[in-house]
């Protein structure tokens, strides 16, 4: 896992789509591959049915480029927080209400790049 996307499934399928068949683990996932070759995926893990509210998605790649390049793609807004601590403070300053189709991405700090 290489960090996390904040938004609602109705936001996502707007931007890429039906998700890929369900798994056991993954009731909703995306893979998505860049021209310059970096693979990411977008999935929620471990849950019993697809998150209808706003929900941190997870973000898994080669690289932690993939978190920019996803971000970019879907027009997120990319938040630096480096801890958990900062992180809950961000969503304190965007008070958990957004615009319909705007979500948050970050890169998980602890990410190695492979």
């Amino acid at each position: 896992m290489k960090g996390f996307l904040l938004a609602t499934y109705e936001d996502i399928v707007a931007l890429l789509g039906p998700s890929a068949p369900a798994t056991e683990d993954e009731p909703a996932c995306w893979t998505l591959r860049f021209d310059d070759g970096t693979i990411v995926a977008l999935y929620c893990y471990k849950c019993a049915e697809i998150p209808r509210h706003f929900y941190t998605w997870h973000i898994g790649g080669d690289s932690r480029k993939a978190v920019t390049l996803l971000a970019e793609a879907l027009g997120s807004e990319l938040l630096d927080c480096p801890d958990m601590l900062e992180l809950f403070a961000e969503y304190r300053r965007l008070g958990l209400s957004r615009k319909q189709n705007v979500t948050y991405a970050w890169a998980d700090p602890d990410a190695a790049d492979s």
